[in-house]
C-alpha cells in the first residue's frame, strides 16, 4: 500500500498551487478527490503467505506494508491455500483480507487472557473492547474461540464455583445469580450449580456458612445474612438446629 504517489503528486500540486483563494481551493479539493479515489482503489498483492505453529493461522507479507496474521475461518470468499507470492488482490478481497487480519488480532490478545484462566464470552468481551478493539471483530474472533472449544462459558462457570467455594460459602440463588451477573446464561449457571452441588455437601456449606455468620450476627441479622447469602429457610432452620446441638454436645 504505497502512498508515495499521492504524496509527489502533494509537492507538484504546491509548487504550482495559485495565489488566488478562488484557485487554491479549488487545487484542494481536487487533490482530495485524487486521493480518495487512490485510498479507496487499494490493491494488495501477496509477497508471501506460510501457515504458522499456531494451527490454521496463516502469516501474511504483502508486498507493502506490514505482515499480519489471518485464518481461513475470517475470510468468506478469499481461500487462503490459493494465494501464493504475487497474487493481486481485488479490492473486495482486499478489505476482506485486512478484516481478517483484524480479527486474528484480536483472537491473539483473547488467547493471552484464555491462557492465564478460564474466561467467559461477556467479561472476555468486555476486557478486548476496553482494549479499543472493534466490536466487529471482537465477535468474529469469540465466535472462531468458541466454535474451537477454546472459550467456554460452561468451563467457566465450573472454574468459577470451585474457585469461589475456597473462602466463601454459599447456596444455590446466590451462586446462580453471580454467575448471571457475569454474562453466563440461566440455562449454564443452574447446570453449573447442579454439577457443583452433587460433588459438594449444600447442607454442610450451609452448616459451615451459619458457623462463621453467626461469630458476628443473631437473631433477624443472622438469618438475614443467610438468605442473601442463598440459603433457604428451612436450610437456615436446620442449620440452626445441628449448631445448637452440636453446642449441648460441647457443653458450650
Amino acid at each position: 500500500m504505497d502512498f508515495s504517489a499521492s504524496s509527489a503528486g502533494m509537492t507538484d500540486l504546491q509548487s504550482e498551487m495559485p495565489t488566488s483563494l478562488s484557485g487554491l481551493l479549488a487545487t484542494v479539493i481536487v487533490w482530495l478527490d485524487q486521493t480518495i479515489f487512490f485510498i479507496h482503489h487499494i490493491y494488495m498483492t501477496i509477497k508471501s503467505i506460510a501457515e504458522t505453529s499456531y494451527r490454521g493461522m496463516y502469516k501474511v507479507q504483502p508486498e507493502d506494508g506490514s505482515a499480519f496474521f489471518v485464518r481461513q475461518d475470517y475470510l468468506p470468499s478469499v481461500c487462503v491455500n490459493g494465494l501464493e507470492p504475487g497474487h493481486e488482490l481485488d479490492e473486495a478481497q482486499t478489505d476482506e483480507m485486512l478484516d481478517a487480519g483484524l480479527a486474528a488480532a484480536v483472537e491473539l490478545k483473547a488467547v493471552e487472557y484464555l491462557a492465564r484462566a478460564e474466561q467467559s464470552r461477556f467479561g472476555l468481551t468486555r476486557k478486548l473492547c476496553e482494549k479499543k478493539y472493534e466490536r466487529k471483530y471482537v465477535d468474529m474472533a469469540l465466535d472462531f474461540l468458541e466454535r474451537a472449544g477454546y472459550l467456554s462459558d460452561a468451563r467457566f462457570a465450573r472454574a468459577w464455583l470451585n474457585t469461589r467455594r475456597t473462602n466463601h460459602y454459599e447456596g444455590r440463588s446466590r451462586l446462580l445469580a453471580e454467575l448471571q451477573s457475569r454474562g453466563i446464561s440461566r440455562d449454564v449457571s443452574q447446570a453449573a450449580v447442579d454439577a457443583f452441588f452433587e460433588e459438594n455437601d449444600e447442607d454442610e456449606i450451609c452448616r459451615k456458612a451459619y458457623e462463621k455468620l453467626s461469630k458476628k450476627k443473631s437473631g433477624d441479622k443472622l438469618a438475614a445474612a443467610m438468605m442473601q447469602a442463598g440459603f433457604t429457610f428451612k436450610q437456615l432452620r436446620a442449620a440452626e438446629e445441628g449448631f445448637a446441638e452440636t453446642n449441648t454436645c460441647t457443653g458450650q
